[in-house]
């Protein structure tokens, strides 16, 4: 809960830092601030991302502890899908929030300690949701290529579930094949030093280069209004 509390107050401070300008500053290619389109909708995907290597860490020091009784195999890690809601404020700057979502899945093994040939295969996914404010900084800004930054703080919620396969040979009843489930949360990033726009003023395509909750790389289309 603190951890909540003390995000929605980062957030709220965020959003206050930036008052919105009484007179709105245009970019280049625009007539007037009429033209101005300031509210900015962005779809994406990402690859390699922050909570994919605490997931690999977890792993890693899960069968150590366990002196690799316990190890899962064959892990898949899917895409960090996000969408984002940004309202530019000038052509410099724009704030708003993001939401990203990435899980992987793999195939575990537990090995019961008094028999060492006694295996037992199940399934493991771990599922990341990832709430973030964020703000832009654009370097440059052309009518058809525009290039920025992004920096960005939030809270991901994380779940894990373990599923053994129940064993009908085991007759042990202190060998436990119940479902686990666990659940924590922790402060997540997203910092983006190159990221580049293409297109039409109003819609166009994406490409960013940084590491978080969105990946090292992240792509995807936009649309203005």
């Amino acid at each position: 809960m603190k951890k909540v509390i003390s995000f929605v107050v980062l957030a709220a401070g965020l959003l206050l830092a930036v008052p919105q300008a009484k007179a709105q500053s245009a970019p280049e290619w625009a007539d007037s601030p009429s033209d101005f389109p300031h509210h900015e909708l962005a779809v994406g995907a990402g690859w390699i991302t922050s909570d994919q290597f605490l997931s690999l860490a977890f792993k890693l020091g899960t069968s150590i502890v366990s002196l690799f009784s316990y190890s899962e195999l064959e892990s898949k890690y899917s895409q960090a899908y996000n969408i984002a809601y940004k309202y530019r404020f000038n052509k410099t700057i724009s704030l708003g929030a993001t939401f990203a979502h990435c899980a992987d899945d793999a195939k575990c093994e537990f090995l019961w300690a008094e028999n060492e040939q006694t295996k037992n295969l199940g399934t493991v996914k771990n599922t990341f949701n990832c709430f973030a404010a964020e703000m832009d900084i654009r370097y440059l800004t052309r009518k058809w290529v525009s290039l920025y930054a992004t920096t960005g703080l939030g809270l991901t919620f994380a779940s894990r579930k373990v599923t053994p396969t129940p064993n009908t040979a085991d007759t042990n009843p202190d060998h436990n094949y119940d479902v686990r489930k666990s659940s924590f949360t922790y402060f997540n990033f997203q910092a983006t030093p190159i990221g580049v726009k293409v297109g039409h003023p109003n819609f166009g395509g994406f490409a960013e280069l940084g590491f978080g909750y969105k990946g090292l790389f992240n792509i995807g289309v936009y649309g203005r209004f």
